[in-house]
């Protein structure tokens, strides 16, 4: 991995024998197109990403190895791109997506879209969903964060909070897992003391409810508006 913060810094790095990338310092390569937009400075990218023509690329960007950008990409501040993610030309995504190791984003294909037509076909399907919801031992909500209200999760109980609908994990709702995802395999275990004790609840929403369904190869935390705490 290697952080550059500008285009001007990258071009004066020296190319490869087949004049393909611009090879960093540390050795690590990238190759670009023209007329790429990054106004706030400095991404972070491993080794062979290629970026192509008309591409925006908003403040703190973070792409893996092999990260392949179409022509015409706008990607929003904090994106996160996982190893071997292809976008084709016009992908747009939004502030603060991530998306996993080995996924490819066809022509025209935006985070907001992503986010619709899963909801769209899950609501389609209309079965109740399941999943756990981590709590504290005195069944609170352990409120990382600090933002919002604690809330207190007992069984049979009716839980409903507000929140947007968009391609964002971290916003208001209710935080659920997959069930059988542990905090620790998540990434939310950036920002949680991992040696707090905690128990997980089962709990049932709606498709209909659903904030954030997650995206793709990153759908084990999603973020819903209303559950029954089954357990």
């Amino acid at each position: 991995m290697y952080s550059a913060r500008t285009w001007k810094e990258i071009k004066s790095w020296p190319k490869d024998k087949n004049k393909n990338y611009h090879i960093a310092p540390n050795g690590t390569r990238i190759k670009l197109g023209y007329n790429i937009d990054m106004p706030y400075g400095e991404i972070t990218f491993g080794d062979c990403t290629e970026i192509g023509n008309h591409t925006y690329i908003g403040k703190c960007f973070r792409g893996g190895e092999r990260v392949k950008i179409g022509n015409g990409c706008e990607i929003g501040n904090f994106v996160n791109l996982g190893n071997n993610v292809t976008l084709e030309d016009n992908v747009v995504l939004n502030d603060n997506v991530k998306i996993g190791n080995y996924v490819k984003l066809k022509f025209g294909e935006s985070s907001e879209k992503l986010i619709h037509e899963k909801i769209n076909e899950l609501c389609r399907i209309g079965k109740p969903l399941y999943a756990w919801k981590w709590v504290t031992k005195d069944r609170k909500s352990p409120n990382f964060d600090l933002r919002f209200p604690v809330i207190e999760y007992h069984k049979n109980s009716i839980i409903e909070v507000d929140g947007p609908r968009n391609d964002k994990q971290y916003d208001k709702g209710i935080h659920l897992c997959t069930i059988g995802t542990r905090l620790e395999y998540t990434n939310i275990s950036l920002y949680v003391d991992l040696n707090t004790p905690l128990i997980h609840l089962l709990v049932e929403y709606k498709p209909e409810d659903i904030l954030f369904p997650g995206l793709p190869g990153y759908n084990d935390t999603i973020r819903v508006r209303k559950i029954k705490v089954l357990e």
